[in-house]
């Protein structure tokens, strides 16, 4: 994500642009009463994040797999449920029940589902677009207290802190053949999982006290980069995130 938010085409855009224009598409998401429009949310990002900003397809579809897998099996325990056979189709499972669905079963986890990609794309296409430094200058910019901004930014980097000690580890096991079989593969995997968090905090502590060395006081500061807001592109995004909006205020229910 750090790769795609720097390198994509959209990287020197105004931030505030785009977060306009994911939050009003994130907003018909919401408010729709019919899946077409979370459906055309998730066409419009993905077409915006593979033509406009140039993220590669194999790396947008990557980035998608795991939040739509798990949305998709979310909507699919709300389709499916156990009980007596009662709906349009059932599969006998013993002792007088069945896995069964509803009609309106099926609606509720389409509509369900359909509103969570959208949402989904919204912020996948905002987050692979737009830095850290870009988004942190845009909460400073919503007057968001520089307490939560110093939370997301240390929890940020702790999250790289703990990636790179358990790449490390992984390393140094590997090279004394502790993947070599599927039983040392258990035990290594084991190994690092217990020693992981102890060592990730070691390694935090260890940025704590450089921060600390480097003039740290309660602000984090970040020189971001100057940007001009486009009319044109700014009208543009706000043009079909509105559209799409009115798109979901005004359409009824159903397909």
């Amino acid at each position: 994500m750090d790769d795609l938010a720097y390198a994509n085409r959209l990287r020197r855009v105004h931030p505030a642009e785009k977060a306009i224009f994911a939050i009003l598409c994130l907003m018909a998401s919401l408010l729709a009463r019919s899946p077409i429009v979370p459906l055309l949310v998730l066409l419009v990002m993905s077409l915006v994040a593979l033509g406009v900003a140039r993220i590669p397809f194999g790396a947008w579809l990557r980035i998608s797999l795991l939040p739509v897998g798990f949305l998709l099996v979310g909507g699919l325990s709300l389709a499916v449920d156990i009980g007596t056979p009662q709906g349009a189709w059932s599969l006998p499972l013993g002792r007088g029940l069945s896995l069964c669905t509803t009609p309106q079963g099926l609606r509720l986890a389409v509509h369900v589902t359909a509103r969570s990609l959208g949402c989904t794309a919204a912020m996948l296409f905002l987050a692979a677009t737009t830095p850290l430094t870009d988004l942190i200058q845009l909460l400073r910019w919503g007057r968001v207290p520089d307490f939560v901004i110093e939370m997301l930014t240390i929890s940020y980097r702790a999250l790289f802190i703990l990636l790179e000690t358990a790449g490390q580890m992984q390393r140094a096991q590997a090279s004394r053949l502790g993947y070599s079989s599927f039983r040392t593969s258990l035990r290594s995997l084991g190994q690092m999982v217990s020693h992981l968090f102890g060592r990730s905090l070691q390694r935090a502590d260890l940025a704590w006290n450089a921060m600390l060395s480097r003039g740290y006081g309660e602000v984090l500061c970040v020189l971001p980069p100057e940007y001009r807001v486009s009319p044109g592109r700014a009208l543009a995004g706000a043009g079909v995130g509105l559209g799409l909006l009115l798109l979901a205020l005004f359409l009824p229910g159903g397909w």
